[in-house]
């Protein structure tokens, strides 16, 4: 018994490791923006409040300066539960509207609102952070209170020959 036992344990175990992805780079898409900034194709999992997004994202979180130029620079459609935005030059990104979580912790406003952290702060505190975030009739921008749970979305800068 514990032969069979310990066998369909190996089994399972053997199983999982070949069930498992290797982990994937991330893709980061170039939309032919004026700055050459590069969006990450995919949303960071979960939401993040904003010492949250810069303690695991640093210097990868778009600046407000980034966000507008991708608000001002790009078309974007609603696709039910968020936006796809279209850059100059065809390529895409998709935006969930992933909602948001209050400072208390309750999430409110799934596939209706769409809130993503940038890293620029109001002046010199850090209760307020300034973030994109959209319904399905506008786009808008502002600063916010850092304790909420916010959407990430990462960028780089394109490498240069």
């Amino acid at each position: 018994m514990k032969r069979i036992v310990l066998t369909v344990l190996c089994a399972a175990w053997i199983c999982a490791l070949n069930a498992a992805e290797p982990a994937q780079p991330a893709e980061y898409v170039d939309l032919g923006l004026p700055s050459g900034t590069l969006w990450k194709s995919s949303v960071e999992e979960g939401l993040f409040t904003h010492e949250q997004a810069v303690s695991q994202f640093g210097e990868q979180l778009p600046t407000k300066e980034q966000w507008t130029e991708l608000k001002d620079s790009c078309q974007w459609k609603w696709n039910a539960k968020g936006y796809t935005v279209i850059g100059k030059n065809g390529d895409s990104i998709v935006l969930p509207a992933a909602g948001y979580r209050t400072c208390e912790g309750e999430f409110k406003s799934v596939d209706v609102y769409g809130g993503y952290w940038s890293s620029s702060l109001y002046g010199s505190s850090t209760s307020r952070a300034w973030n994109l975030f959209f319904e399905a009739d506008r786009i808008s921008g502002d600063y916010s209170g850092s304790c909420l749970g916010r959407s990430v979305l990462l960028v780089k800068a394109k490498e240069t020959k």
